[in-house]
């Protein structure tokens, strides 16, 4: 495994901090960002069945518009290539609702 954390998934981590949900060790953390982003990560030992997808340990799956749009991980993984649903456009809006980077404060 990369000794570098994907960006995707600091931000992911970002959030969690920023929303007091931090750690999420032994369950899977679900959150509905926004009324196009949704995203599950798996923080069990086990892999685990989420909307229908077998997600391995430590692994986050995410949706847009109520389409698979990613599996990533600490050291990465593949996401949509669109114009609105992306690597780049999921990693803004976690951004955006993520406390710390409004301002709020942890």
């Amino acid at each position: 495994m990369s000794e570098v954390i994907s960006e995707v998934f600091a931000a992911i981590a970002d959030y969690a901090v920023g929303h007091g949900a931090a750690p999420i060790a032994g369950k899977v953390y679900h959150v509905t960002l926004d009324d196009q982003w949704e995203f599950w990560v798996n923080a069990t030992k086990e892999p685990q069945n989420v909307d229908g997808a077998n997600i391995q340990p430590f692994d986050c799956y995410v949706k847009f518009n109520g389409w698979p749009a990613g599996i990533v991980g600490p050291d990465g993984g593949c996401f949509a290539a669109g114009g609105a649903a992306n690597e780049s456009t999921f990693i803004d809006a976690l951004r955006a609702a993520t406390p710390s980077a409004q301002g709020g404060g942890a």
